[in-house]
């Protein structure tokens, strides 16, 4: 902001800040402000009866505080002392910078809290449209909440009487105000009505800092808690915020976290799903996703497991708490506030007139139960039989099946007739034949038939590299019932991956599937999987020539078979097709190669907890 710019946001030689209470944007707008402009005194829309309380949850920063204000027994109305909010970052600027700082506002009793919602524009637009124009934009549609109106005449003439006096006194006063307040405040000091009043804290008991519980931090603070905790991060580093960019770190940090590495998402996939996110923005009429659309996007696009971890990290503040004051903290549950274990009812002394959307994320993903295993935790019930996951042998069979249908959609299965044309054109018109009889006058059309195959043996090479170490797992499985696969497959160690003492997990390297499932007396067994690790690829292509109950083999892999394994299968009377990887999306292929074992039929009712 400079002297000539704002004309809305400035009286003589006083420039005002309107801004929607913690967020992220109105504190960057203050700090700006604040370094082009230079004031001689910061002010401040808080009473001043509560300055020495807020300078020392000023001094606590970052970690996070409330100024709790005790009405009754299990009554507290409380100031957010947080990095993003902008009243906060007046306050610490002044302090940083060792100039005044005015707390302007009138307290006074019985202020009803409960603000009419409008739809007030994504704060994020101020970046490309400018304070002024968004003050503009949102000013009208701000109205006093019944029973408020006398009491905020008051505080806005108030507030104005002390704000001329700061204005006879210094050079430059930068006003920090709610975005409500400015138009009432800025009518009295053109009317010169401001007048002073007294403090009302009849009902009001001393007020006190409290610390925030990690559970209590996302319900009480407005953005997201990983970008206030970079906001206060590049706040230290003198690194300028940009959201845009921040919103790139977070998923980048979720892509690489240990609990995805197996998935090995590309920087691509991150990419898209960011645009995406972007575009769910945009429908909800915000300039930048909340964390609703992010959380959305990630589950539509990376699935669930990217969309929990990214969750995940997008909630963690990463500054721990380890003060001697009271805490303040949330159950989930009940939607209740507690502190130090007494419930209490919590109240916000400055409402936010943008209403929080109670767009429920937890809505679209239910984080999974996790077991804390002892270390070295051995699942010895693997040794004595297991059970598989329903929804993936579900999952897997419907796949099989779906590359059976993309096969069948290739060109080189399709076979042309010639029709006289009859009213449609079907697949086109058949120049050659319409030429040849040009002379009847008549026009030919040409319909493409898919030939059926018949498969009857899947191979899926996830991993062109299938080594010994990498998938030692060996195994060869019968079906349970009759619309069921027998599989044999070369895998990960599932005993370095347990999820809970009841259950873990491994990768597919390779699978082969066999559909209808082979009699009982050509089943294959474990010793005719086992061979050296360079040629279980070949391995697999040859056992399912000599035993596929079908003609047609699908082998879906991204490198083609040797030539002469087409030849063998032709000399057995059977059919080799090559399906590259490439026609399936990453994401599908690695949702697939993932699975689960379970120790008990019984533990499959709650394995959904858990996978």
């Amino acid at each position: 902001m400079n002297a000539t710019s704002d004309a809305v946001l400035h009286w003589n030689n006083i420039r005002c800040i309107p801004c929607f209470h913690n967020r992220i944007q109105f504190a960057r707008q203050v700090r700006q402000a604040f370094n082009q402009w230079q004031p001689d005194v910061v002010a401040l829309e808080l009473p001043d009866l509560y300055y020495s309380d807020l300078m020392q949850g000023i001094e606590r920063l970052p970690r996070l505080s409330l100024l709790c204000l005790q009405y009754g027994e299990q009554t507290l109305n409380y100031l957010p002392v947080f990095p993003s909010d902008a009243m906060i970052e007046g306050l610490r600027l002044a302090k940083e910078y060792k100039i005044p700082a005015a707390l302007i506002d009138l307290a006074v009793a019985q202020y009803n809290l409960q603000q009419e919602s409008f739809a007030a524009p994504d704060d994020e637009a101020v970046t490309g449209v400018g304070l002024e124009a968004f003050y503009q934009t949102v000013a009208p549609h701000l109205h006093p909440t019944p029973g408020n109106a006398v009491k905020d005449q008051l505080r806005e003439q108030h507030m104005a009487a002390r704000l001329k006096a700061l204005s006879e006194k210094y050079e430059r006063v930068l006003l920090v105000c709610g975005m409500g307040h400015w138009a009432g405040i800025l009518a009295h000091l053109e009317a010169d009505t401001g007048t002073l009043y007294t403090h009302d804290t009849a009902q009001v008991e001393a007020p006190f800092l409290a610390k925030v519980g990690p559970k209590a931090r996302e319900a009480l603070l407005d953005e997201i808690p990983y970008l206030v905790y970079q906001y206060e991060l590049g706040r230290r580093f003198q690194v300028p915020y940009q959201r845009e960019k921040c919103l790139r770190q977070l998923a980048q940090q979720a892509r690489q976290a240990e609990a995805l590495k197996a998935f090995d998402f590309s920087p691509r996939e991150v990419r898209n799903f960011l645009q995406y996110a972007y575009k769910l923005a945009v429908t909800d009429k915000r300039v930048s996703p909340d964390l609703y659309n992010l959380i959305l996007a990630a589950k539509q696009t990376l699935g669930d497991d990217y969309a929990l971890t990214l969750l995940e990290l997008a909630r963690r503040y990463f500054y721990t708490d380890d003060a001697d004051l009271p805490e303040i903290e949330f159950d989930p549950h009940d939607q209740r506030f507690a502190l130090d274990g007494r419930r209490i009812e919590l109240r916000r002394q400055m409402p936010i007139p943008l209403p929080q959307a109670e767009r429920a994320w937890r809505e679209l993903l239910t984080p999974k139960k996790r077991d804390e295993l002892p270390e070295g935790y051995q699942p010895l019930w693997f040794y004595f039989g297991f059970f598989s996951h329903i929804p993936e042998d579900m999952v897997l069979e419907g796949f099989i099946d779906r590359l059976g249908e993309k096969l069948s959609d290739d060109p080189q299965f399709q076979r042309e007739y010639t029709h006289e044309f009859n009213g449609s054109l079907m697949d086109g018109l058949d120049m050659r034949e319409t030429l040849r009889h040009r002379h009847l006058g008549k026009m030919y059309v040409k319909e493409l038939r898919r030939e059926p195959l018949a498969i009857g043996t899947w191979i899926l090479i996830f991993d062109e590299d299938l080594g010994a170490e990498k998938y030692p797992w060996v195994l060869s499985l019968s079906a349970e019932h009759h619309n069921e696969s027998d599989i044999a497959f070369y895998a990960s160690n599932p005993l370095l991956h347990p999820v809970s003492q009841d259950i873990i997990q491994a990768r597919y390297g390779a699978l082969m599937a066999f559909k209808p499932a082979l009699p009982a007396d050509q089943k294959l067994e474990i010793e005719a999987l086992d061979v050296d690790e360079d040629l279980r690829k070949e391995h697999l292509i040859r056992q399912a020539i000599y035993h596929s109950p079908r003609p047609d083999i699908l082998y879906f892999a991204q490198e083609r078979p040797e030539s002469y394994l087409f030849e063998l299968a032709k000399k057995h009377h059977k059919n080799l097709y090559h399906l590259p990887l490439a026609r399936v999306s990453q994401r599908l292929l690695k949702r697939i190669q993932k699975f689960h074992l379970l120790s008990r039929k019984d533990v499959r009712k709650d394995a959904e907890d858990y996978i």
